[in-house]
């Protein structure tokens, strides 16, 4: 009785023309490129939805502080209006 013999690290499919194996050994490589570049895009894409969302919390803090700026500013002209109603 023959036992068959297990595939080699050159030979994944034995009885399968070397053309074929060569096609399929390049498929593979492709996948594993394809699979390392999704998982960079992917580490990339992390990092810009961590950037996003510390530029809204900066933009949302310059807002409240341009609000109270405007308020002072707002505020400090009515006074000037009221205590100096012949300057305007």
């Amino acid at each position: 009785m023959l036992l068959p013999v297990p595939p080699t690290r050159r030979d994944p499919f034995p009885g399968v023309p070397e053309s074929t194996n060569e096609y399929i050994r390049q498929l593979l490589r492709e996948k594993d490129e394809a699979r390392e570049n999704y998982s960079q895009e992917t580490i990339r894409s992390q990092h810009l939805v961590s950037e996003l969302e510390a530029a809204q919390a900066d933009r949302a803090i310059v807002r409240a502080q341009l609000t109270a700026a405007d308020s002072r500013v707002a505020c400090k002209s009515l006074l000037l209006k009221h205590c100096f109603p012949l300057l305007h």
